[in-house]
């Protein structure tokens, strides 16, 4: 991997016992729907956002059964990030994140976030017979709709909720569509079971990958055992919302699901709250902003689930944010940046050693 191309991937960096935990309260996300021009990504990049870009050629497939159909996603052209638990530092790269981006003139949508819960997912395999229980397969003779499975080679399962999609309209419905208020992401890999991956998918999540590279426990980057950098793929389902309540129980859903069933080998959740938007220089919303939660219908079985749990756990939004938002007024800046520029500067000064160390061909 070329030196230019390491420093445009982000890092999953290892926890430490000497750094604070790993998850920020407050990220900033430029959404941009073009290649922003060289100025401006220079512009970002020194005033502390990363590289968080999305793989354009990876897609789950499976769509309405279709095999070769790939699932959706709205990921943006270009994506980069800062992120922060301390508000003023938040409050100071907003401003400067908006400027850089409106002199730009590129299509483009800039995110505030308060993350107000981040928990891992339970890691076990899939549970086979679980599974059955929680999507039953379906002759189409059922009160309930169904899916089909591409992986079951056409199979109908019963759903566990009918989840409903629709795109913002300001000029229809006025401010309170100007943006989302919220979102939710169920973060896992490309090793999570396919079955469970295809039934999520089919709860409406839009369903994208961003690579990443790995810090190692010696502080460089992780390699394969060939030598070549270990790559992780994240896959941040989504769902976003104007209604946080019908959110938060859809989040119920896909976590009581995960919990019985399994599947997941690494994974999280993710439930934010958006503080902050600017939707600059023409962006379309039919087209480039997500569509929000519209409707959910739950099956019989799962329609008792409530907006203050996900799965087994406690989830008071109102007592979570109220706890973030008091943590973020003195919470120190972690400065990823530095730290990534620490990594990068390890592995390739290990690369040069290497290299002295060869023999002349």
């Amino acid at each position: 991997m070329k030196q230019e191309e390491l420093l445009r991937h982000y890092i999953k960096i290892r926890p430490d016992e000497k750094r604070e935990n790993e998850t920020a309260a407050f990220h900033i996300h430029v959404d941009s729907q073009e290649v922003l021009p060289e100025g401006a990504t220079k512009a970002l990049l020194d005033a502390g956002f990363t590289y968080d870009l999305f793989d354009p050629e990876w897609h789950f497939y499976g769509k309405d059964g279709d095999p070769n159909k790939p699932f959706g996603h709205f990921a943006p052209v270009q994506h980069m990030t800062f992120v922060t638990s301390n508000a003023p530092r938040y409050r100071e790269q907003w401003m400067k994140a908006v400027g850089i981006v409106e002199k730009s003139e590129a299509r483009c949508y800039v995110e505030g976030e308060l993350i107000v819960l981040d928990e891992p997912l339970p890691a076990k395999p899939l549970n086979y017979e679980a599974f059955e229980r929680v999507a039953p397969r379906s002759d189409g003779e059922g009160q309930f709709p169904t899916y089909c499975s591409a992986i079951e080679k056409g199979q109908a399962r019963t759903l566990p909720a009918l989840v409903e999609l629709r795109r913002l309209d300001p000029l229809k419905n006025g401010k309170r569509d100007r943006f989302r208020r919220g979102e939710m992401h169920l973060t896992l890999r490309d090793d999570t079971h396919p079955l469970l991956l295809e039934l999520l998918c089919n709860l409406g999540f839009s369903v994208p990958a961003i690579p990443k590279l790995v810090e190692s426990e010696d502080g460089d980057l992780e390699r394969n055992p060939d030598g070549s950098f270990r790559k992780i793929l994240d896959i941040p389902l989504t769902l976003q919302t104007t209604d946080m309540r019908l959110l938060m129980r859809v989040a119920n859903l896909a976590v009581t699901i995960i919990e019985q069933v399994g599947g997941v080998g690494d994974g999280s959740i993710k439930i934010e709250f958006a503080t902050h938007i600017a939707v600059l220089n023409g962006v379309d919303y039919n087209k480039s902003i997500p569509p929000v939660l519209d409707k959910v219908i739950f099956h019989p079985k799962f329609e008792s689930l409530g907006h203050d749990k996900l799965g087994s756990m406690d989830a008071n939004l109102a007592k979570l944010t109220r706890f973030t938002r008091e943590r973020v007024k003195t919470a120190p800046h972690e400065d990823r940046i530095e730290r990534f520029k620490q990594i990068w500067s390890k592995t390739i000064s290990s690369e040069l050693e290497n290299m002295d160390g060869r023999p002349e061909s």
